[in-house]
């Protein structure tokens, strides 16, 4: 088995029930930046049994951590197979609404708003909240509203700012028992015009085998005018004066009373209009394998959330794009990644005629 792919199986405290297990047919880690990320398991019918007590399943990721998913999935085939999968830790979080919104300055960090929303929210789930590996992102976040799902708004709070919340299992204590904590993450610039060391992922540099590449405006806005509680319209625009295309949105819970003045009012207003508009933008997606024995070296040169230039010199593009996701696979005793550059593509010919409005 390729290093890292053994899996161990968890209860509801995190405590193994069963493993380390090698015996599988195949595992798929789908790690995901902008939303909770999901896993497919496939191995033998018998092993169903084994671990029917099981709530959580984990496996040593490549980078040196772990990567577990809470199990929502078990099926079996008549052919012998079985199939176990769910999501990564960071779907906890859209298992509480918001309750209780904390009061904070208007000014508060973006992070330490989702922070304590989420500690606020968390009940009774024992997950720790990490401030100090948190980043700070400079700028605070659109207020929550009171029943929001705790989940959809911390990745919704953070997106703008290229910032993600992250739930991954720590060992604690003298007996190092493992816990879920949550931190704010947020990439670094990998690109030319990064201050960080590039990575550069393209077939000519031979670190990549194969490209796929898509690229969607037909959900994009880049405008969007806001009404506050009193009727109050600013407009947010990142169209750049050119192929401006608008929507408006309602934001009944941001009035004037809540702010010190007017201006914190109406910058209040703007980011609610600039996480609209990040959740709308032309989705540009880059899925690349990568060669896991060429350069750069997952967990080490990039990670998660990291902006790198990708290029495939033979359709001619080249983007510095956010790796957004990025797929773990375990089959047959070796071991393939497959980096995910921008979002998925929801391509028009896929979408109803709702999704489209």
């Amino acid at each position: 088995m390729e290093k890292g792919g053994e899996l161990t199986f968890l209860d509801g405290d995190f405590a193994p029930v069963e493993g380390p297990v090698e015996e599988y047919g195949s595992a798929v880690w789908s790690e995901r930046y902008f939303e909770p990320g999901s896993f497919t398991l496939r191995m033998p019918r018998s092993l169903l049994r084994r671990v029917s007590r099981a709530m959580y399943v984990r496996c040593g990721g490549e980078d040196g951590g772990i990567l577990c998913g809470r199990i929502e999935y078990r099926g079996a085939e008549e052919a012998g197979a079985c199939e176990i999968g769910g999501r990564l830790l960071g779907a906890l979080l859209e298992d509480r609404v918001i309750a209780e919104i904390p009061t904070l300055p208007a000014d508060t960090d973006a992070a330490e708003a989702v922070l304590s929303a989420a500690e606020a929210n968390l009940r009774g789930m024992g997950i720790l909240v990490d401030r100090e590996n948190s980043v700070t992102l400079g700028s605070p976040a659109s207020p929550a509203g009171r029943w929001d799902n705790l989940g959809a708004w911390c990745y919704a709070a953070l997106k703008p700012y290229g910032a993600a919340p992250e739930i991954r299992l720590r060992p604690m204590g003298e007996n190092g028992a493992l816990v879920p904590v949550l931190r704010v993450i947020r990439g670094v610039d990998r690109s030319a015009e990064g201050n960080a060391g590039r990575v550069v992922f393209s077939k000519s540099f031979g670190n990549i085998l194969s490209v796929s590449f898509e690229r969607d405006g037909s959900r994009m806005k880049n405008a969007v005018y806001v009404e506050g509680a009193d009727g109050t319209v600013v407009l947010a625009d990142q169209s750049g004066g050119a192929g401006r295309r608008e929507t408006y949105k309602k934001a009944s819970d941001i009035a004037p009373t809540k702010y010190e003045n007017e201006t914190a009012y109406r910058a209040a207003l703007m980011r609610r209009g600039e996480e609209l508009l990040a959740g709308r933008a032309e989705v540009l997606c880059v899925s690349a394998e990568s060669d896991t024995g060429a350069l750069p070296v997952w967990g080490r040169d990039y990670r998660l959330g990291d902006v790198c230039d990708v290029a495939d010199e033979e359709i001619g593009v080249s983007f510095a794009v956010r790796l957004t996701g990025v797929d773990h696979v375990w089959e047959g005793g070796g071991a393939m990644r497959v980096p995910i550059f921008g979002e998925e593509a929801r391509l028009l010919r896929r979408l109803t005629e709702e999704e489209r409005m």
